[in-house]
């Protein structure tokens, strides 16, 4: 495992989760 620094960690996440939001919710 990558030692990431957490902020990338939080960055990353947020990001994936916003792009996982938006294709589920443009797949409605």
């Amino acid at each position: 495992m990558a030692l990431v620094p957490l902020e990338l960690w939080y960055i990353a996440a947020s990001v994936a989760l916003v792009l996982i939001v938006g294709g589920l919710w443009m797949h409605l």
